[in-house]
């Protein structure tokens, strides 16, 4: 943007067709200025749209932001999120949505993810909140790092698009609000077992599962940080 501004900003050499004021004419009507003039003050607006628009731009998307300051951009509720896909697949964009507690995150989560990404252009994150991972079958002190924590870590690497955070035990309400076309489970999930699938597949999505990295995983991070510690 700063480089369009000083495009507007530089000046313009002086042209052959001077005088500036034909002579007889008013300055108020196009036919005062040579045409070269006119030429520049319409590129001049042109570029200068182009900067308002992706200001405005920049505005709507920091507005949409669920979080202060301090949470990335990416992390988006569920009225935010769903217009932009809508937008993204007229426009022939392909839409992966995964979902998991991603407490204590590690190389099983960042290839998994990279994995999801490269089955389509957008990868949502649908990051479980607080209580819902404490109402899945998880050890008491689940999770270890908090929400928002966990949001914004997801939302930090570069695969990851957007991310949702979510507050029922499974995603499959907010499949069918965000209705991605490509949905992802690890390979610990049966395809039939995978929550949403039947809303995926009856618009012609389809349903994927990626292979786990094996010996990783958050439990077993943390069974060697207490056993360490003890």
């Amino acid at each position: 943007m700063l480089k369009q501004f000083r495009l507007l900003t530089r000046p313009t050499p002086a042209r052959q067709d001077a005088p500036f004021r034909r002579q007889g004419r008013s300055e108020s009507t196009p036919e005062a200025y040579p045409r070269g003039y006119v030429e520049d003050f319409d590129e001049a607006k042109t570029k200068l749209a182009d900067c308002f628009s992706i200001l405005l731009e920049s505005l709507s998307i920091r507005a949409r932001s669920r979080y202060d300051a301090a949470m990335s951009l990416k992390v988006m509720t569920r009225d935010q999120l769903v217009p932009l896909l809508r937008q993204a697949q007229v426009r022939g964009k392909r839409i992966v949505f995964t979902n998991g507690c991603f407490d204590l995150m590690h190389v099983g989560h960042t290839r998994y993810l990279q994995a999801a990404k490269d089955l389509g252009d957008l990868l949502i994150v649908a990051v479980n909140s607080d209580a819902s991972v404490r109402s899945l079958n998880k050890a008491p002190d689940r999770p270890i790092v908090s929400e928002a924590q966990r949001a914004e870590v997801v939302a930090a690497l570069g695969c990851v698009d957007y991310v949702i955070l979510f507050n029922e035990p499974d995603p499959q309400s907010l499949v069918a609000a965000l209705q991605p076309d490509v949905l992802v489970k690890g390979g610990d999930w049966a395809v039939e077992r995978i929550v949403g699938r039947e809303i995926v597949e009856a618009r012609g999505g389809v349903v994927r599962t990626i292979p786990l990295v094996p010996g990783v995983s958050t439990t077993s991070l943390i069974q060697r940080i207490r056993s360490t510690t003890i």
